[in-house]
């Protein structure tokens, strides 16, 4: 009996780990994402570096400039072959 009881117990606690926040949730959000602003221009890259307990053990920064400098572009296709 205990054993049916600590069973349910952990698939409820599984299951309950799967529930998260829907897309919807976040629909009304503003401002509004727009991907074409989010990822025009340069990307800087941070870190930090933790221990077990999920303390701060050191930070970093990558390079002394931009990682990378991206500018969107839209891709025309060709019709009609390669």
């Amino acid at each position: 009996m205990k054993r049916r009881i600590v069973l349910a117990a952990a698939l409820a606690l599984t299951l309950a780990g799967c529930a998260g926040p829907r897309i919807d949730d976040y629909a009304a959000e503003k401002p509004v994402l727009d991907l074409k602003q989010y990822f025009n221009g340069t990307l800087d890259a941070y870190g930090i570096v933790t221990d077990r307990s999920g303390k701060a053990v050191k930070r970093y920064a990558v390079g002394g400039g931009p990682v990378a400098d991206h500018r969107w572009r839209q891709l025309e296709r060709r019709r009609g072959g390669a």
